[in-house]
């Protein structure tokens, strides 16, 4: 069979809360029902480093549960099995609490500090003025590469915040040097020597949109789109002929309930980049559905957020019409023998499309969740701009069709 997109993934979060190797088989094994063939394997941020390294075997140590490089070859190998590749992602210059509690010395202030317990952007990134930094990430990645036979590598760079860069020595001397003006534009940097090893090992380099706000960006990155926020950043990178995947968090995030984002709702996405028109497709390598696991801690849960919901991307990845959602459920109940054939949990189908009072009291206590076990300090730095969270609001609301449920949503909430 010939797909539309050379790219169908489902994006896994093993690193917020660590699964098994069971479990990522389990997952892989239903992702191949819906014939994606792709698994991006998010395996390091604030909260853990979830891959053994010989050479330095603090990393791994920091966060307790990892997987070794012998589970991890297996995994790979059995996804090959299925005809899916494995890409790891190892997300740089931030979400590196993990990796930094460590080895702090390659943060800007070398102070200690120790994994994440919650959910948050935290500002101790890594360095991106020490050469000790480059030289290290540099060797890590040499041992990791091999471990994985996949044609892209994922650095993430999202969210990093600048706060300590725009106060560190060593950051602003590495900036006067190269000429650079923008502390967006030093991540710029960051990100070109970390794809000149990646490349120098036959991989193509994938980003976050968030690495777009750098103007020095290599052309050849392959950029992953999913906040509007870089909407207008990510319109131009594609208008230049950029390679692309869609990612879009209000559509294609199976961590958010199927009260917020259901089943229908996945069914129906067009590609779009927020307000702006999309000129074309051209650059566009596939679609990926992302399950980050700040709130999923289980198997089960985690197995009931991507199933059946991602078949309805697999669908649209596959080239499949989109325009009879009650044929497509019948689709549906044919997988749902298999993952029930393997013993793969998933999402009842009373609750593929939830509505009413069940809805928006279910999407209610998932946004009252979202800040739970965030620190004082931290809690302070999130609330300085509401924006973001008025945004997540404004987009959901649109869900709640009837204006009674949209009064009763927001009531409930203010």
């Amino acid at each position: 069979m010939k797909y539309k997109y050379t790219y169908r993934s489902l994006h896994l979060d093993c690193a917020r809360h660590f699964f098994s190797v069971e479990t990522v088989k389990k997952v892989i094994e239903g992702i191949s029902y819906g014939n994606l063939n792709v698994l991006h394997w998010h395996l390091s941020d604030d909260h853990g480093w979830r891959i053994e390294s010989k050479k330095f075997s603090k990393l791994h140590e920091c966060s307790g549960e990892y997987y070794t490089q012998e589970e991890i070859r297996e995994v790979v190998a059995f996804a090959k099995e299925k005809d899916i590749e494995v890409i790891p992602e190892i997300d740089m210059p931030g979400h590196n609490l993990a990796l930094l509690s460590a080895f702090p010395e390659y943060s800007c202030k070398g102070a200690p500090v120790i994994p994440a317990k919650a959910r948050g952007v935290y500002r101790t990134i890594l360095c991106a003025g020490k050469k000790q930094t480059l030289t290290f990430i540099e060797e890590l990645l040499e041992e990791i590469i091999p471990l994985f036979d996949s044609q892209y590598f994922h650095i993430g760079g999202d969210e990093a915040p600048k706060d300590e860069w725009k106060e560190c020595p060593y950051c602003n001397a590495k900036m006067k040097e190269l000429g650079l003006t923008s502390y967006e534009d030093l991540q710029g940097d960051f990100t070109a020597q970390v794809c000149k090893v990646l490349k120098k090992h036959g991989k193509t380099p994938i980003c976050w949109n968030d690495a777009l706000l750098a103007s020095n960006i290599p052309e050849d990155v392959v950029i992953q789109y999913w906040t509007i926020d870089y909407a207008k950043e990510m319109k131009a990178f594609v208008e230049n002929g950029g390679k692309w995947i869609y990612s879009d968090m209000f559509e294609l995030y199976l961590d958010y309930p199927h009260s917020m984002i259901p089943l229908k709702k996945v069914y129906e996405f067009t590609p779009h980049l927020y307000k702006y028109p999309l000129p074309n497709q051209d650059g566009c390598i596939g679609f990926e559905a992302c399950t980050w696991t700040e709130h999923i801690d289980n198997e089960k849960d985690l197995c009931e957020h991507i199933f059946p919901r991602i078949y309805a991307m697999a669908e649209r990845a596959n080239g499949e019409e989109h325009t009879d959602y009650e044929s497509f459920k019948e689709r549906v109940r044919e997988k749902i023998k298999l993952l029930e054939k393997a013993d793969i949990p998933y999402t009842k189908e009373e609750w593929w499309d939830p509505e009413g009072k069940a809805r928006r009291n279910d999407a209610i206590q998932f946004y009252l969740n979202m800040s739970a076990g965030v620190d004082e300090e931290e809690a302070k730095k999130q609330a300085a701009s509401a924006a973001p969270k008025l945004q997540f609001i404004l987009h959901f609301i649109k869900e709640f069709y009837k204006i009674s449920d949209i009064l009763a949503f927001l009531k409930a909430l203010f």
